[in-house]
């Protein structure tokens, strides 16, 4: 399992479906020394990417605009035909480029959604060299600890 840190910034509510944007956590610095180690970590590991989910609808949306989330993406067994797609899988000298897709299902409350990260954590290249095209599950977990006031996210 690779686990990722992210923070909803947005909720975009229309006439009967919502679609969330989430953005990596940032590291605590000189301009945020509120924020948390923890955060730091996954920003050392993944300081790039966005994450897109789109609702069914309004009751659907199981996200809230200012909490973190860790994503949570697991290989899916070989029958698992509804996970998320790995798309693409881009190797450079720095990082793994991971792009995710889950296209449309209006029978799931997530009826659309992309998932796209720069990895730079090397220990975690592994899980995803050779796996483009393969099935994933992606959990959404409330994480603990908000950080009121942050610079770039407040």
């Amino acid at each position: 399992m690779v686990r990722a840190k992210f923070r909803c910034l947005e909720i975009t509510y229309r006439l009967s479906d919502a679609t969330a944007k989430l953005k990596p956590v940032i590291a605590k610095n000189d301009d945020w020394p509120n924020g948390s180690q923890e955060n730091t970590a996954f920003w050392d590991a993944t300081p790039s990417g966005e994450c897109e989910v789109r609702f069914r609808s309004h009751s659907d949306v199981d996200l809230e605009v200012g909490a973190y989330y860790y994503l949570d993406l697991e290989l899916a067994a070989e029958d698992d035909l509804g996970g998320w797609k790995l798309w693409q899988v881009a190797q450079c000298e720095t990082h793994v480029g991971v792009n995710f897709g889950l296209a449309w299902d209006q029978d799931r409350p997530i009826t659309s959604s992309n998932l796209q990260m720069d990895i730079h954590n090397e220990k975690a290249w592994h899980h995803f060299e050779g796996k483009a095209g393969t099935r994933w599950a992606v959990a959404f977990t409330k994480a603990p600890g908000q950080h009121d006031g942050c610079p770039y996210t407040g």
